[in-house]
């Protein structure tokens, strides 16, 4: 190999070198700026988050799909088109909460699942019976607010108030007896999924409001 052959090559070798260095403080340098947005991203969210309405625990009765506490849409509304995946990623001092507010809206798209399906089959099973008795689709309503009470183990005289004029009897239990026991399983699984839900409500309100530690990141 001649002289300039060699130097060539050597050349080659240097500015690939430096290339890969130059591309590796590139990387590096973007990386640090994602952390720093994603952190900053982060914290304003904690400050919204901050004063949520966390006792706010009212909810409709009519339709299970609608029946979230407020403090859960309040927490949904606030993390609507908010990257959590990226922000878990990158927001290295705040990854708890990033990692916990990601679960949280999970958990937010299973229970909605959950509850679309529930409330196909429970007004698939009251029309169906309402239709076999003679009974217009108007009288459907009261029996979905009584059949959502009791799914969330209201006291009869918290659902009669949603009622209006229909008072409860034992066609009421004895139907919703019958839909539980055919669907208990579907049940089961809204509310348990329910139930987490609000669990993770109250660890963000923990992480936010009380500065606590995450148990769910053990």
């Amino acid at each position: 190999m001649s002289f300039f052959s060699a130097e060539i090559l050597s050349g080659i070798i240097t500015g690939v070198i430096v290339g890969l260095i130059l591309w590796g403080f590139q990387l590096r340098r973007e990386k640090i700026l994602l952390k720093h947005h994603y952190e900053r991203e982060i914290s304003i969210l904690k400050e919204k988050l901050y004063f949520v309405n966390y006792r706010g625990d009212a909810f409709r009765v009519s339709h299970v799909m609608y029946s979230q506490p407020l403090f859960v849409e309040e927490i949904i509304e606030i993390l609507q088109d908010h990257p959590l995946d990226l922000m878990e990623r990158y927001a290295y001092h705040n990854k708890e909460l990033a990692a916990l507010l990601h679960a949280f809206k999970n958990k937010y798209l299973e229970v909605r699942k959950n509850a679309e399906l529930l409330d196909v089959k429970t007004s698939d099973y009251i029309r169906h019976y309402n239709a076999n008795n003679g009974k217009p689709l108007a009288d459907d309503e009261a029996y979905k607010i009584y059949f959502s009470g009791k799914i969330y183990d209201l006291d009869e005289e918290e659902i009669q108030v949603y009622l209006d004029d229909v008072h409860i009897n034992n066609e009421l239990r004895s139907v919703f007896v019958n839909f539980r026991e055919k669907h208990f399983s579907s049940i089961s699984q809204y509310v348990d999924s329910r139930k987490e839900l609000i669990e993770y409500a109250q660890e963000i309100e923990k992480a936010v409001v009380h500065n606590q530690p995450n148990p769910f990141d053990k």
